[in-house]
C-alpha cells in the first residue's frame, strides 16, 4: 500500500513539474505548538475532568436518589466543599451505614426488611444510571473530539487555501509525503490559524 502511495505522489510531482507547478508542503505536527490546537486540548481537558469528576460522584454515592446525585454534581461543580456537596455526601453515608446495619439483623422485622429493600432498590437503580451515563459520557466525549478535530482540520484546510493563493502553488501536501523538493510553507499556514474556534 505505501509503494503505491509513494508511486502516485512521485507521479504527481513529475507531473506538476512538467507543467511548472509548484508544490507546498506543510508539516502538520507543528501544529501541536499553535494557540488553536493548544485552546482545543484545553477545551477537551476540561470536558474529560467534567466528566471524571461526575462519575467519580456517582461512583461514590451509590444510596443517593437520581435527583440528590443530579444536585451534588450541579453543586460540587459551582463549590466541591460547599455545605450542601457535604450535607448530600453526609445523607449517602448515612443511608450505607443504615443499610450495612439493617442487613446484618437476624432476623429482620418487617419494617426493616422494607427499608432494605428501598435501600437496596436505591443502591441497583444507583448503578443501573452509572452504567448509562459512562455510555452516554463515552459517546459524547468521542462526537465532541471528532467535532473538534474536523474544525481544526477545517481551520488548516483553509489557511493551506490561502497561502497557495498568496504564494501561487498549485497543491500543498503534507510534509511527510515529499521525499523531495517542494516549497515548505509551514510557519505561513501556521500564521493564518486563528487562535482559538
Amino acid at each position: 500500500m505505501k509503494k503505491i502511495i509513494v508511486t502516485v505522489l512521485l507521479l504527481a510531482f513529475a507531473a506538476a513539474a512538467a507543467v511548472g507547478q509548484t508544490i507546498g508542503k506543510f508539516d502538520e505536527e507543528k501544529v501541536q505548538d499553535t494557540p488553536l490546537f493548544k485552546s482545543l486540548m484545553a477545551e477537551l481537558g476540561e470536558a474529560d475532568q467534567n466528566v471524571r469528576r461526575e462519575l467519580a460522584l456517582r461512583t461514590n454515592n451509590p444510596f443517593l436518589t437520581e435527583n440528590e446525585v443530579s444536585e451534588l454534581i450541579s453543586e460540587s461543580a459551582k463549590n466541591a466543599s460547599g455545605a450542601r456537596v457535604k450535607e448530600l455526601q453526609d445523607e449517602n453515608k448515612k443511608r450505607e451505614a443504615e443499610y450495612t446495619t439493617l442487613s446484618q439483623a437476624n432476623p429482620p422485622s418487617d419494617e426493616q426488611k422494607k427499608r432494605i429493600d428501598e435501600l437496596s432498590q436505591m443502591q441497583k437503580k444507583s448503578a443501573a444510571n452509572l452504567e448509562n451515563v459512562k455510555e452516554s459520557m463515552t459517546k459524547t466525549m468521542e462526537e465532541l473530539f471528532m467535532a473538534k478535530q474536523a474544525a481544526l482540520d477545517a481551520q488548516i484546510a483553509k489557511a493551506c487555501e490561502a497561502v497557495a493563493a498568496e504564494k501561487k502553488l498549485s497543491v500543498i501536501v503534507l510534509k511527510s509525503a515529499v521525499l523531495y523538493g517542494g516549497v515548505d510553507v509551514t510557519e505561513d499556514v501556521l500564521a493564518k490559524l486563528p487562535a482559538s474556534l
